[in-house]
């Protein structure tokens, strides 16, 4: 399944908010934001991890007021710079409008919906509503916009997801109930817990490590750093040890 991730990790502050925003495949330039803004404060571009674990320099870069313009109508930003969205992701900081308005690229099969609020999955109608004439989810449980919260929809492309907090601190019940990977994709090296190996392929860097409840009722957890990823001998160092009894180990990297 392709995992096409619209606002995972989005961040949030009291009296702030800030989302990545998504190129448009054909239209330069222009860039989607998941979730409406009622005000934006300013638009900025910083370094994806991705490009940072392949040794590019942590950045951030501020966009001038006439560079970038926004339709809160139909969630698109349009940058007036060119973007190496290799490298870079354009986030939009600000106040998001409330509850909670998701603005969708495309029509979707509202049954595909799976939303998960405060570590419960949502009810229909209750938690949130999709609203087939503007082709809008409202996520009507999130009143502040600092709730944690996961949201799950398919696209043509895979699925999207947009979310508050880490997605990788769920329990396995929550995995299963999204159709995220249930098992890692390492096997260990040695007896210490830290050294591992990719089953299958190879990574040229690896960006992010989840660990991954191999039993329900407790949480997983994620690395963004602190871990080694050596490529020529295919081994991935965690900086401390995992209970492999308990956690399953899962390499996010670029091949």
């Amino acid at each position: 399944m392709i995992i096409a991730v619209a606002g995972c990790g989005v961040g949030s502050k009291k009296n702030r908010q800030t989302l990545n925003l998504e190129p448009v495949t054909g239209k330069p330039r222009s860039y989607h934001c998941a979730i409406r803004f009622k005000t934006v404060d300013k638009v900025y571009l910083r370094t994806q991890l991705s490009s940072e674990s392949a040794g590019h320099a942590r950045e951030t870069i501020d966009l001038t007021k006439d560079e970038w313009k926004y339709d809160p109508s139909t969630g698109i930003f349009t940058i007036n710079r060119n973007v190496d969205t290799s490298v870079y992701i354009p986030v939009a900081d600000g106040k998001y409008e409330t509850p909670l308005c998701i603005v969708l690229r495309e029509k979707i099969d509202p049954r595909t919906i799976r939303y998960a609020i405060d570590g419960r999955i949502g009810v229909e109608g209750k938690d949130y509503a999709y609203r087939a004439d503007k082709n809008e989810i409202s996520l009507l449980s999130c009143v502040t916009g600092d709730e944690n919260y996961m949201l799950q929809f398919k696209t043509r492309e895979g699925a999207s997801s947009v979310c508050q907090g880490n997605p990788s601190e769920v329990t396995r019940e929550l995995r299963a109930y999204f159709e995220w990977p249930l098992e890692g994709n390492t096997v260990q090296k040695g007896n210490d817990g830290k050294h591992f190996a990719l089953e299958e392929g190879k990574f040229k860097n690896v960006w992010l490590v989840e660990f991954i409840p191999l039993k329900n009722g407790y949480k997983g957890k994620s690395l963004q750093k602190g871990f080694k990823w050596d490529g020529s001998r295919n081994e991935l160092v965690l900086p401390e040890s995992v209970d492999t009894s308990k956690f399953a180990v899962y390499a996010f990297g670029n091949q």
